[in-house]
């Protein structure tokens, strides 16, 4: 038989109807949530509104002092740029006043005038420098507070960035005061002053490029912080940058004499050591002799006896002096060369003929004792490097406590 299927059994509910609630009830009721709802999103609307203008004035500010930092650096390399342009031009006019030796009117004239728009150069320079380090002392003890390490730290920086910034003035201000007494020598190569100058614009730039990339701004994770609480300016610290006077740049310039003077001197060993490889792969092996000394032994298959001097070059006609003294001695030497610079240049004397000078640009005469496929360039002989010894000099001068 089939089984017989289960009925569920019926359930009833009785609902009693609530009560009827009069509409002025019913907003009563709801009154209060939605005096709260309304409240949340006014608060909530001011809240987004603040942060986000906080927030917007945040990034806004760090943009444009960023852009603002970037102007400065590139600001001080202009100043340094121009300050090397009136140093030059100096060079050149006081060359010309030099060469004339009873200038006339119209003469002096150009040359009064070309003074005058120096001097105007030079000041404007002047002044433009100023108003960059006013700007890196309003800052710069608030720089240090976020960026100068411990208490000792930032005393040493700061004590170094004052000096550097107040002998820089100095060279400045020298440069304006020898244009305008028509002073006739400027710092040359081998000054210990031109090389204390580009130290310390590069040491400047270096700063002044390290500030602006990490400026002394609010914390990062703090954005809506617009201005920084960090210490205020000095106003000592300018003052401070006025009592630096030239005594103190020649003494800045005296402590690197001692590198400058081991500088040159590996200089010098550097270029020989470069050209007398040089002189070794562009002739025949045994046709050339370099002497050490004037007096030295010349072998009979020698026809280039080659010596490196440090005349000037209005004085080359010596050279012609020094060969005739030595082609007697050695009948089978054809040529002697002169090795110089000051500027770089080859100096040749022919046995029984004229001398000659070559400079890199020049090609040397074709009968010379080339080894196969040698350059006949100047530059072939002249060409050197720096040496790692050299370099240690300068990294010597660019470190040393000033």
């Amino acid at each position: 038989m089939p089984s017989a299927t289960a009925v569920p059994p019926v359930v009833t509910v009785n609902i009693a109807p609530s009560p009827a609630k009069s509409f002025g009830q019913l907003m009563v009721e709801a009154l209060p949530g939605a005096i709260i709802g309304l409240a949340a999103a006014v608060a909530g609307t001011l809240l987004a509104w603040m942060i986000g203008l906080r927030l917007s004035a945040g990034w806004d500010m760090r943009k444009k002092r960023a852009e603002f930092d970037q102007a400065l650096v590139q600001e001080f390399n202009k100043v340094v740029a121009e300050f090397k342009a009136v140093s030059r031009e100096r060079e050149i006019l006081n060359a010309r006043v030099a060469a004339t030796q009873t200038p006339s009117a119209d003469q002096q004239k150009a040359f009064d005038e070309t003074r005058r728009d120096l001097v105007k150069r030079a000041v404007a320079a002047e002044s433009a420098l100023e108003a960059i380090f006013l700007r890196l002392l309003s800052e710069m003890d608030s720089w240090l507070a976020a960026h100068g390490g411990n208490a000792d730290q930032k005393v040493a920086a700061r004590e170094r960035q004052l000096r550097l910034m107040g002998l820089f003035r100095v060279a400045f201000r020298n440069l304006r005061e020898a244009i305008v007494d028509a002073a006739p020598t400027a710092p040359a190569f081998g000054d210990p002053e031109l090389w204390l100058f580009n130290r310390l614009a590069a040491e400047l730039s270096g700063l002044i490029y390290e500030q602006a990339t990490a400026p002394s701004l609010p914390a990062f994770w703090k954005p809506w912080d617009i201005t920084s609480t960090l210490a205020r300016p000095d106003p000592a610290a300018y003052l401070r940058l006025i009592a630096y006077r030239t005594t103190d740049l020649r003494m800045a310039a005296a402590s690197i004499l001692p590198d400058l003077m081991v500088l040159s001197s590996r200089r010098t060993d550097a270029r020989r050591a470069g050209r007398k490889d040089n002189i070794e792969s562009l002739f025949v092996a045994g046709s050339v002799k370099v002497l050490d000394n004037l007096t030295d032994t010349i072998d009979d298959n020698v026809s280039l006896a080659i010596h490196f001097g440090d005349q000037k070059a209005n004085r080359d006609p010596e050279i012609a002096i020094v060969a005739g003294g030595i082609f007697p001695r050695w009948p089978n030497l054809k040529y002697f060369m002169s090795i110089s610079d000051g500027p770089p240049r080859i100096v040749l004397v022919k046995a029984g003929g004229a001398l000659q000078t070559f400079t890199e640009l020049d090609v040397l005469p074709p009968d010379l004792p080339y080894a196969p496929d040698a350059s006949h360039l100047g530059a072939a002989i002249l060409t050197w490097q720096q040496s790692p010894a050299m370099i240690d000099a300068i990294k010597s001068m660019a470190t040393k406590p000033l």
